[in-house]
C-alpha cells in the first residue's frame, strides 16, 4: 500500500504536465475575439468603399436617369411612369436626391445601408434559433456582410436585393419567435419592394394554415404595405390603375436561357428563346408542381408538425427552387435563397459548411460576367448543376428528422433532461480513499 503512493503522485504530475502544454491566456480572450469581429465589420465597409466608384450598365442606363428625374422634378415626378421599380425604392431614391452628395454615392448608399440591415436581420434570426450561442449569430452576420456576391450586388451593381431580403429575414426572425402578425407585416414590406419575396409565400401560407397559434386574419397584414405604398404617388398625380399595376408588370412568362437555371439546359439562343412564351408557361407549371408536391411531402414527412430546423431548410429550398425553374429569371433572383442557404449552413454546423459554395460560386461568376465582362470559364448550363445540387441537398435536409422530439415549431430551447448524479464523495470505494489519504 505504501508503495502505491509515489506511483500515484507520478501519474498525477504527468497528467498536470500534459495539461500545461496548451496556451495559457494572459488576459480575457473574449476581448480579442470581439476586436477581431469588429475588425471584420470594418473590413466589410472598407471593401464597399473601394468599389463604390464602379458604374454598372444598370446604373448608366436606368438608375442615374431615375435619380436625375426625381432631382429635377421633385415629388411631382411620380406622376409619370419613369421607372419599373416599386415605389418604396423610388421614395428612397427621391429622399437621397435631396442631399448634395455625388450621384453615384447617393444611389449606392441605399443598397449599402440595407446590406447592414440585412446583417442585423441575419444576426437576429440566428440568435432566435441559437439563443445560447454568443458568437454564432455575430459570425453569421459578418459572413453575410463579407460575401463577394453581397458586396458586388450593392456596392458595384447598386441593385436592391439586400433591401427586400432584409425585411424577408426580419419576417423569419419574428416567425421563429412566435410573433406571427409582425412576421406577416414584414413579409408584406419585403413584397412591396420586390416581387421576388413572393417565393417564400407558399411555405408561409402552409405554416399559417396548419399552425393554430396563428390568427386567421394574420396573413391580411402582408397586404398593408403593398396597398399603402402607391398612395403617395397617386396623390402626386399618378393614375391609380397604373400605380398598382406596377406589381403585375414585374411578372413575366417568357423563356430566358441565359440564366444559370433550368432554362440553360434548353440549348436555344436567348434571342429566340424570349419569343417562346409556351416554354415559359411550361416552366411555370413545372415550378408550381414541384412546390405543391414538395410542400405536401414535407408535411407528410413531419406528420403535420414540422420543427424549426426543418422549416429553415425548407425556406432555403423554396427560395432556391422557384428561381431555378421559373422563366425569365436572373441570377440575382437567387439572392434570398443564397442568404437563407448560408443561414441554414450555420444552423447545420460543419456537415453543411461547404453548402453555400454551391450557390455563391456560380452566382458570383455570373455577376463578374455581367459587371466586368470577364469569362466565367463555364457555361450557364454547367453552373446550373451546382445550384441544382444545392437544391437537392436542401430538400433532403428539410425532410430529415428534427432535433426536437415533439417536432413542434417553437424556437424556445428545450430543457435538458436531468443528468443522473454520480456517487457522492462519502460513497467512494475504500481503495480510492486509501490511495489518496495514505491509509496503510
Amino acid at each position: 500500500m505504501m508503495v502505491s503512493r509515489p506511483v500515484l503522485r507520478t501519474r498525477k504530475k504527468h497528467t498536470e504536465d500534459a495539461e500545461d502544454t496548451g496556451i495559457q491566456p494572459r488576459f480575457n480572450v473574449d476581448i480579442l475575439v470581439w476586436l477581431l469581429l469588429a475588425a471584420a465589420l470594418a473590413v466589410s465597409f472598407y471593401a464597399r468603399v473601394k468599389v463604390i466608384d464602379h458604374q454598372s450598365p444598370d446604373f448608366r442606363f436606368y438608375l442615374v436617369h431615375w435619380y436625375n428625374h426625381l432631382r429635377a422634378d421633385g415629388y411631382p415626378g411620380f406622376a409619370t411612369n419613369f421607372a419599373n421599380y416599386n415605389f418604396p425604392y423610388l421614395y428612397m431614391l427621391y429622399a437621397v436626391s435631396l442631399f448634395k452628395v455625388p450621384t453615384l454615392i447617393a444611389i449606392k448608399s441605399i443598397s449599402i445601408f440595407f446590406d447592414y440591415l440585412m446583417g442585423f436581420a441575419v444576426w437576429w434570426l440566428v440568435k432566435g434559433l441559437r439563443p445560447k450561442s454568443r458568437y454564432l449569430p455575430v459570425i453569421a452576420a459578418l459572413t453575410i456582410l463579407c460575401m463577394p456576391t453581397v458586396i458586388l450586388n450593392s456596392s458595384v451593381w447598386g441593385q436592391a436585393e439586400a433591401i427586400y431580403v432584409s425585411f424577408l429575414v426580419l419576417a423569419l426572425g419574428f416567425w421563429v419567435r412566435g410573433r406571427f402578425t409582425w412576421a406577416w407585416f414584414f413579409f408584406g414590406v419585403s413584397l412591396s419592394i420586390k416581387l421576388q419575396a413572393i417565393f417564400l409565400l407558399p411555405l408561409l401560407g402552409v405554416l399559417w394554415l396548419i399552425d393554430r397559434r396563428q390568427k386567421l386574419w394574420a396573413p391580411a397584414l402582408f397586404l398593408v404595405t403593398p396597398v399603402l405604398a402607391p398612395i403617395p404617388a397617386i396623390i402626386w398625380g399618378r393614375p391609380a390603375g397604373e400605380a398598382y399595376g406596377v406589381y403585375l408588370s414585374q411578372a413575366s412568362g417568357y423563356f430566358d436561357s441565359r440564366t444559370s437555371n433550368f432554362m440553360a439546359w434548353m440549348r436555344v439562343p436567348w434571342q429566340e428563346a424570349m419569343k417562346m412564351e409556351y416554354l415559359g408557361n411550361m416552366a411555370t407549371a413545372i415550378t408550381m408542381a414541384i412546390l405543391l408536391i414538395g410542400v405536401a411531402a414535407f408535411l407528410i414527412r413531419h406528420k403535420g408538425r414540422p420543427g424549426i430546423e426543418s422549416t429553415m431548410a425548407m425556406a432555403a429550398f423554396v427560395t432556391m427552387v422557384v428561381p431555378f425553374f421559373l422563366p425569365d429569371m436572373r441570377d440575382r433572383y437567387f439572392y434570398a435563397g443564397e442568404m437563407l442557404t448560408l443561414v441554414w449552413a450555420f444552423l447545420a454546423g460543419r456537415r453543411r459548411a461547404w453548402l453555400p459554395l454551391l450557390v455563391s460560386v456560380p452566382i458570383m461568376l455570373e455577376y463578374s460576367f455581367g459587371l466586368f465582362h470577364s469569362d466565367p470559364g463555364v457555361t450557364s448550363a454547367w453552373r446550373s448543376f451546382s445550384l441544382l445540387a444545392a437544391i437537392v441537398i436542401l430538400g433532403l435536409d428539410a425532410f430529415r428528422t428534427d432535433p426536437e422530439a415533439a417536432g413542434g415549431t417553437t424556437a424556445e430551447p428545450v430543457e435538458p433532461a436531468p443528468v443522473a448524479e454520480g456517487p457522492k464523495p462519502e460513497d467512494e470505494p475504500a481503495s480510492e480513499k486509501a490511495a489518496e489519504g495514505g491509509v496503510a
